[in-house]
């Protein structure tokens, strides 16, 4: 069986950037049996599949060698610099400015593995026991900030933790930022306008009787449907 390509052009703009970098974004010390395109290539497909990680189709390389990679990668902000980079070009080629001005925040919830009992919280909305996923896109649905926390904090709380890696990240150019119902409140309002000087603007439905999509809260829809689950959720060794 052939070794499967998966998403061509992402891997060629990643191998771009990286090497753009003087080769450093994602360099190693370590003698690299396998291409670097071979290595992201096998872990876009652990993503798009879900596979495990030893249960990996024997046309790619060994699940050990492509771990140490992604374990790498991930601890020193590889991956999190590559996306950006990306990110940077797509907004670029879109015809906007590199850094956004305007955030779009959401939270999903989700499902435990088997495996995965530690960090979660009770979700009383669900009744079930979850992790919940945080998320800021821009108004392309691009991801500019991701945390993780247990399902039972409240939106408008975990909200402070999610704004201040927001603010650490993009300093300038943030001026406003859009959320839903479940942010509503002064008290996190006037914490956003005073500890980061962004403006929370609060978007209401206008029917609380039926269902509607959110202008902009499709947005985040877009940046859940992108979002890596195994940096995400923080993959274990198995």
């Amino acid at each position: 069986m052939k070794l499967c390509c998966w998403h061509k052009n992402y891997t060629r703009a990643t191998l771009q950037i990286a090497n753009g970098n003087n080769g450093k974004t994602l360099c190693s010390k370590r003698k690299r049996r396998n291409p670097l395109r071979v290595v992201i290539n096998t872990l876009l497909y652990i993503t798009k599949s879900g596979c495990q990680w030893r249960m990996l189709p024997k046309e790619y390389p060994l699940w050990q060698s492509v771990y140490y990679y992604f374990r790498k990668w991930k601890r020193d902000g590889a991956l999190e610099k590559v996306h950006d980079a990306l990110a940077s070009d797509i907004r670029k080629a879109k015809g906007k400015k590199i850094t956004p001005s305007v955030g779009i925040i959401d939270s999903q919830s989700a499902k435990r593995s088997a495996l995965g009992q530690e960090n979660c919280g009770y979700d009383g909305g669900k009744k079930t026991m979850e992790r919940k996923r945080h998320i800021v896109t821009d108004t392309l649905g691009l991801l500019m900030v991701v945390v993780v926390h247990t399902a039972n904090v409240h939106d408008s709380v975990a909200a402070k933790e999610v704004f201040r890696d927001l603010r650490k990240k993009f300093l300038r150019g943030i001026t406003k930022v859009f959320a839903d119902g479940g942010y509503r409140g002064a008290t996190l309002r006037d914490w956003v306008a005073g500890n980061c000087g962004w403006a929370l603007e609060i978007v209401k439905r206008s029917d609380a009787h039926k269902f509607k999509v959110l202008p902009k809260k499709l947005r985040t829809v877009d940046g859940f449907q992108h979002c890596i689950y195994t940096i995400v959720n923080g993959q274990s060794d198995a």
